[in-house]
């Protein structure tokens, strides 16, 4: 499917922000396949790109999907964005809101596009 039809997204760092590397990870041998053919089909379909000099790299997290052997490909962005707020705490933040959106997208994720200066931040 092509991207959204939207701007690409662009990442403002805070400007005390580090770049990350996470180290190399072992993974069991079902994970390590998952991620290997995973990452071949993004690659096929020009999704995502090898950069080995990559400052930023956050760990890829295969999580296996409910009900299913299958895995869904996760990355851990805690280095990059900080803790997710729990739910209470999300919506203590939003007490009073009228109005919310929902969007959904058949791939979620892979089909925002980003801005260049923006990919490398999202290394994995």
């Amino acid at each position: 499917d092509p991207s959204a039809d939207v701007e690409p997204l662009k990442v403002q760092l805070r400007a005390d922000a580090q770049p990350y590397r996470s180290g190399t990870r072992k993974y069991p041998e079902l994970q390590r396949k998952f991620l290997r053919d995973f990452v071949r089909e993004l690659e096929r379909h020009g999704l995502v790109r090898r950069n080995n000099a990559s400052h930023w790299a956050c760990p890829a997290l295969p999580v296996k999907k409910p009900h299913s052997n299958e895995y869904r490909c996760t990355t851990d962005t805690v280095p990059l964005a900080g803790a997710t707020p729990n739910l209470s705490t999300a919506t203590q933040s939003v007490k009073g809101a009228y109005g919310f959106g929902l969007y959904d997208l058949f791939k979620g994720f892979w089909q925002l596009p980003l801005d260049p200066e923006s990919q490398e931040l999202f290394s994995f």
